[in-house]
């Protein structure tokens, strides 16, 4: 395959290194937040405005303060620990590499209130998410998160003490 090695070429190649760099950077810091109990403002800062985030068997949520709260409930509720493993992440970029479309693959353990006991889970899924470039940084506008397996783990596992956070700032 022929490079074209034009400045405007290379500069745009480069572009799109950085804004993959940049979006793998921000898929872990979904994860982050997600493992911090659905923090709302690690949430927040991740998402547009106008952000929509849908799962199966969880709904729709629009807007930033929507989507946060209803995640951080979701946590607060039912979500004991969880450890997301963020796999395989790719990005397609528009012509002007100010959009860009994204899918990763979940691998999850996680803690979950069963008639109120915690109850070990796997869990497996993949998210099909869109990005927007805001300056050199990206957020999320578009989340949707599909899920493959919501499994019980009945043999459970044991959680290291200081491993459950309840928020960002917990010093565990």
């Amino acid at each position: 395959m022929q490079k074209d090695f034009e400045p405007g070429a290379v500069l745009k190649r480069l572009d799109i290194l950085e804004s993959k760099e940049t979006l793998r950077t921000l898929v872990s810091r979904y994860a982050i937040a997600a493992d911090h109990r659905n923090d709302p403002v690690m949430m927040s800062a991740i998402y547009t405005d106008d952000i929509v985030w849908s799962a199966e068997g969880f709904g729709t949520y629009r807007g930033k303060h929507e989507v946060t709260s209803y995640v951080a409930k979701l946590a607060q509720d039912s979500i004991v620990w969880t450890m997301h493993y963020m796999v395989s992440p790719t990005f397609t970029f528009n012509e002007d590499v100010t959009r860009a479309q994204c899918h990763w693959y979940l691998f999850e353990m996680a803690q979950i209130r069963t008639e109120g006991v915690p109850l070990s889970h796997w869990i497996a899924a993949d998210y099909v998410a869109e990005a927007v470039r805001d300056g050199d940084d990206w957020r999320f506008c578009r989340v949707e998160l599909r899920p493959k397996l919501i499994s019980p783990y009945r043999e459970g596992w044991e959680i290291l003490p200081g491993a459950i956070k309840v928020s960002a700032n917990d010093p565990a």
